[in-house]
């Protein structure tokens, strides 16, 4: 984990959603089990975007930019 900034909240009355943007460097096989994971969570959440790029030209590592939303129903 490189970054993690919040990014807000919306309010309709009978649910809020909060958002987080962060960005990340992994082996590719880690990032898709922790987008895995984050999709299916009982916790409502939501990958909403996502970028991946290579570290570098040689590189194993992957770089990843994603916006994280959770719903709570109030």
């Amino acid at each position: 984990l490189i970054d993690l900034k919040s990014t807000g909240f919306k309010d309709t009355g009978r649910m809020r959603e909060y958002s987080i943007s962060l960005n990340c460097e992994a082996q590719m096989e880690q990032l898709v089990d922790f987008m895995y994971k984050v999709e299916t969570s009982d916790k409502f959440l939501l990958i909403e975007r996502y970028q991946i790029v290579p570290k570098s030209k040689e590189s194993s590592i992957a770089r990843c930019s994603m916006s994280i939303s959770k719903i709570v129903v109030l």
